[in-house]
Parts: C-alpha cells; sequence; structure tokens
C-alpha cells in the first residue's frame, strides 16, 4: 500500500547519491574552512582530479538543494511546512540535506 512517491527506484537511489556527494562535499568545504585561511586557499594547487571532485560535489549539492525545493513546492510537508520552506531557503545545501533526510526520506520509503 505503502508506494514509493519518486518516479522508479532508480530516481530513489539517484537521489540518495545525491544527498551522499553532497553531505560529502558539505563536510570539505567546513574542513576546508575550519583549517585554511580563505585567501590561503588560492595559494593551494590541488591535483586535478580533486579540483574535479570538488566541481562535481558542488554541483551535486546544489542540484539536490533544487530537487528538494521543487518537491517542497509539489508536495508539501504534512508537519511544520512553513519552518521546513524557511530551512531550504535560508539552510541553502545544508537545508536540502536536513529536509531529504527527515521528510523527502521517510515520503519516499520503497517497500
Amino acid at each position: 500500500m505503502n508506494e514509493p512517491k519518486a518516479n522508479s527506484i532508480a530516481d530513489w537511489y539517484f537521489v540518495h547519491s545525491l544527498a551522499t556527494i553532497a553531505f560529502a562535499a558539505v563536510l570539505t568545504m567546513f574542513g576546508a574552512r575550519l583549517y585554511l585561511d580563505l585567501n590561503a586557499l588560492k595559494s593551494i594547487n590541488a591535483p586535478g582530479f580533486v579540483r574535479v571532485l570538488v566541481a562535481v560535489g558542488g554541483i551535486a549539492a546544489c542540484w539536490l538543494w533544487i530537487r528538494m525545493l521543487v518537491d517542497f513546492f509539489r508536495e508539501r510537508p504534512a508537519r511544520s511546512p512553513v519552518l521546513w520552506g524557511w530551512v531550504l531557503v535560508i539552510g541553502a545545501v545544508v537545508g536540502g540535506l536536513a529536509y531529504f533526510w527527515f521528510v523527502w526520506r521517510p515520503r519516499n520509503r520503497p517497500t
């Protein structure tokens, strides 16, 4: 009776992959901010594959945030929709990860 509301199981796995990559990107950004001064980031010569991984992580984080915004406007959460709207808008990527974990994922569980 509880059919997943995601279009398919492949879509469900895709969104989970986006969330995992976005979470890794957010942790990397916070870690870099903790240990390095932002002005020093310009002088670091990172290998090409690291730059590609950071770019892919940033794209995945933005993509996840947009998907969670679209989901929010299509299907409002049953509990605290105004709060979740503010969390998504103000929290951006971190808010999108919270929305994914606490709203999208329970609502789209496969059976």
